[in-house]
């Protein structure tokens, strides 16, 4: 929360924030590991033979162990090696938060939850619920309650990403001539690496490989003049 104050003081009246906290409810098997650890730790101080025990207990879990069941959409301490298992299974002060703290949290700050960003889920509790009957008892609830109560139908939001504001966003619309496009998630590469490697694709589409991820792009006649002149300040 004090964090999160500071950032709020130097936010332009009008300006938005981008935020991302872990999930409690998608990270349950990752904190159920985090306390096995300490049991086999306790006493240890040593940072890296605490990772050897990590890395010894790794491929004995049993298959109805929380964390072994819900390994495979985790993935950090794999792609990321002993950093990733450090990080995610002996970290010490990790903070999750559900959908009703986050809200909590950030208005506490002065801000407002604007618009959570989602990738294959969604706050809306009709994206996994089809029952006429049980939308409806949900239909009066507010965004916040409905939200939350989409986050305990999924079960597996491994983190919440949004953005914050202190007055009510105004959405883009593909028919706003100034709005400045942006690779969102590509922290570190530039749109001029993704244009070469899209020009240069000997397929239909170009692949860019990054340390912990691999995005594929489109090779259409116009793709590479894009990506050319989406620098962060154009419109």
């Amino acid at each position: 929360a004090d964090g999160l104050k500071i950032l709020a003081s130097v936010l332009a009246p009008e300006g938005a924030i981008g935020i991302m906290v872990y999930g409690k409810y998608g990270r349950i098997g990752i904190y159920a590991m985090q306390e096995l650890m300490r049991f086999i730790n306790k006493g240890a101080d040593d940072p890296y033979q605490m990772l050897d025990n990590c890395k010894r207990m790794l491929p004995l879990l049993p298959p109805t162990n929380l964390f072994k069941r819900l390994e495979n959409p985790l993935g950090d301490h794999v792609a990321m090696g002993e950093a990733g298992i450090y990080d995610a299974l002996l970290h010490s002060t990790d903070r999750a938060y559900t959908v009703s703290e986050l809200y909590d949290l950030v208005e506490t700050c002065g801000l407002k939850i604007r618009h959570f960003l989602t990738v294959n889920q969604s706050y809306d509790p009709s994206f996994y619920l089809q029952d006429p009957y049980l939308l409806s008892c949900l239909s009066g609830l507010s965004q916040r309650e409905r939200q939350a109560a989409a986050e305990l139908l999924a079960g597996s939001m491994l983190k919440h990403t949004f953005y914050a504001s202190f007055t009510p966003a105004q959405f883009p619309s593909s028919t706003q001539e100034d709005n400045i496009p942006f690779l969102a998630s590509l922290t570190g590469v530039s749109a001029n690496e993704v244009a070469s490697v899209v020009g240069n694709a000997q397929e239909p589409i170009g692949t860019l490989n990054g340390k912990y991820f691999g995005i594929r792009f489109p090779k259409t006649a116009y793709t590479k003049m894009f990506f050319r002149f989406m620098d962060g300040r154009r419109n």
